[in-house]
């Protein structure tokens, strides 16, 4: 357990907010839009600036904390907090500056698409990358569609096309650049009593179209589903990231995420 002093020395070097569990605001800064999520980390860091970033990593670090990043909170496993750790939340840090003349723009951490989601609904995600929409998993989009457990749960189908599929798969860790849709199967309810039966119905749905799927999916469409789901969604990718993981985080400090394990033997070499 961290000593009140440690605590009250790392808020003074922030200039944004520390909130801890006995704070008044401590309730609503742990909170996901996802109600599903119920994690309870041991301090908030509401980062004004880059600064306080840097001094919440160096202080995750020394103090042995677990780190969660959080921008606006949108993954869909919760993944911006976690329990008995240090979220770095980089909502508050909202800038967009835009070069022109050197076609950059630069994007703060912020929280852009909070208004998109309304909080306190339970949500169970699950998706795939899809190459060719035939009869058969037509059938079973039109079997389960007809399941649907609320009126807020969906499914979508998102194109890709266009510059995506102007590279080629290793071009970028996006592996599946050759697919054409992006499926999204959501439950969404807002009473609690009803987490199995949206649940139950996202996965059977899934189960039952995945094998028509790529393999993988997009990361932020996806609840915490193992390491192997990983490695399916980053494909050939996957070694290639593991040894850049490696270089520039060899102990995986940066671990609550949908996460790439450092590739051993340069991990264990540095």
């Amino acid at each position: 357990m961290l000593k009140q002093e440690t605590i009250a020395q790392f808020r003074a070097q922030l200039r944004g907010e520390l909130i801890e569990p006995s704070d008044p605001s401590y309730a609503t800064a742990r909170k996901v839009y996802n109600a599903m999520i119920d994690k309870k980390p041991a301090l908030i860091a509401r980062c004004a600036d880059v600064a306080d970033v840097i001094t919440a990593v160096r202080f995750g670090r020394e103090s042995g904390l677990r780190v969660a990043i959080r921008g606006g909170g949108h993954n869909a496993a919760g993944l911006g907090v976690s329990d008995n750790a240090l979220v770095i939340d980089l909502s508050p840090i909202r800038y967009v500056h835009v070069d022109a003349a050197a076609r950059t723009v630069r994007v703060g951490g912020q929280s852009m698409f909070d208004g998109l989601y309304t909080p306190g609904l339970q949500w169970y995600w699950k998706a795939d990358f899809v190459k060719e929409l035939g009869d058969r998993a037509i059938d079973l989009h039109v079997k389960h569609g007809a399941q649907l457990p609320s009126l807020h749960s969906t499914m979508h189908l998102y194109p890709i096309n266009g510059a995506a599929h102007k590279h080629s798969n290793s071009d970028t860790p996006w592996t599946y650049r050759d697919a054409s849709w992006t499926e999204v199967i959501v439950g969404v309810d807002p009473d609690p009593a009803n987490r199995d039966r949206i649940v139950n119905w996202a996965r059977d749905y899934w189960q039952a179209l995945h094998p028509f799927g790529a393999g993988g999916a997009y990361v932020n469409f996806m609840m915490e589903e193992g390491t192997e789901r990983i490695r399916a969604t980053y494909g050939e990718n996957y070694d290639r990231l593991a040894t850049i993981k490696a270089k520039y985080d060899p102990t995986n400090f940066f671990n609550v995420n949908q996460n790439i394990q450092p590739a051993a033997s340069r991990a264990s070499s540095t």
